[in-house]
């Protein structure tokens, strides 16, 4: 029960679709797990059919890791680019996946066929101090 509320706080912390996107009316999943953590995630499309998908996932035991490895830049170097997204540093692989580790507990990921430029905007558009407070 405690889970299942925490899952739908993080799905409140998903942002609203930007401007020339529609999004799902409830989130695509929300789950909770010992092991993973709790997540939630939430699909947008254009009107030319391409897709893009923000997931939170907090409390997994890999976030805090995952952070670190941002923290050098050799070897986040090697994983992808690391990028800005506002204060907070990014990963960015190739143009088709942004990983972004919150608070060192929230782990944001953003996939799609959508351009780069729409999966930055909906990195840009996460409230970060909402997500940290509600969570």
């Amino acid at each position: 029960m405690l889970a299942q509320r925490r899952a739908a706080g993080l799905a409140r912390s998903l942002p609203g679709p930007l401007p020339g996107w529609a999004a799902t009316d409830v989130p695509d999943s929300m789950q909770a797990d010992l092991t993973d953590g709790t997540s939630a995630s939430r699909s947008y499309r254009n009107a030319g059919g391409q897709s893009v998908q923000v997931s939170l996932t907090i409390d997994n035991p890999m976030t805090a890791q995952f952070a670190m490895i941002l923290t050098n830049p050799g070897m986040a170097g090697s994983m992808g680019r690391l990028i800005r997204i506002g204060d907070r540093r990014a990963l960015q692989i190739a143009d088709d996946v942004i990983q972004m580790p919150v608070d060192n507990r929230i782990l944001v990921t953003i996939t799609g066929d959508g351009p780069n430029e729409a999966k930055l905007a909906y990195a840009r558009a996460i409230d970060i101090a909402q997500l940290i407070t509600r969570n």
